[in-house]
């Protein structure tokens, strides 16, 4: 449960967990029921890639914490912070969005690069070379030149560590684990993913 490092795992695995109190601040505990931090939180999303967007009580002020509470994007960097899917967009003071990875390591800044969708697992930015896909770490997968004016589409309905990419005729099956293509298909439809 340390975030999605090896190939068994599933980036919803965490060895960590949030309790809400009376005052409906949150904490962090840990797998044998220890509590990490103090009921400090007036947010907290849920762990996803090992990591977790959470809000302070007495501010509001977002930061991006780990599994085992540290902090790894603190609360001042950015104005706000909001998760999309495993990754997230921190703005900064001048109103300018960040792409940030599960870690919190910046990967765009959205200015000339669209984030055009994303789920748990994967984002689909587009960028002067064309459309990148990005695995929750933000390593880039797949890097998409042709056709650029054909739609594109992530599905992973049916299973959580497979995601179908389909762009015009080619669909793209990627392992978000492994973060590398496990096969690709030409089809006039889009393929649907089944199985856990």
């Amino acid at each position: 449960g340390n975030g999605g490092d090896t190939e068994d795992e599933s980036i919803y695995d965490s060895n960590a967990f949030f309790l809400r109190d009376d005052n409906d601040h949150f904490a962090l505990f840990n797998d044998e029921g220890e509590r990490i931090t103090e009921f400090e939180f007036s947010y907290a999303s849920s762990i996803i890639g090992g990591t977790a967007l959470v809000r302070k009580a007495d501010n509001d002020k977002s930061a991006i914490i780990n599994s085992e509470g540290k902090i790894l994007v603190n609360y001042d960097k950015y104005r706000y912070i909001e998760r999309r899917g495993a990754l997230y967009v921190g703005t900064d003071d001048n109103l300018e969005d960040h792409l940030l990875n599960s870690n919190g390591k910046e990967l765009y800044v959205l200015k000339d690069n669209k984030l055009l969708t994303y789920d748990d697992s994967f984002a689909v930015v587009a960028d002067s070379k064309g459309f990148q896909i990005l695995n929750y770490r933000g390593k880039n997968v797949l890097s998409i030149t042709e056709n650029l004016d054909k739609d594109i589409h992530l599905s992973n309905e049916y299973n959580n560590n497979f995601v179908i990419v389909s762009h015009g005729t080619t669909n793209y099956v990627i392992n978000s684990l492994t973060a590398e293509v496990a096969a690709q298909f030409e089809s006039k439809t889009n393929f649907e993913i089944y199985g856990y």
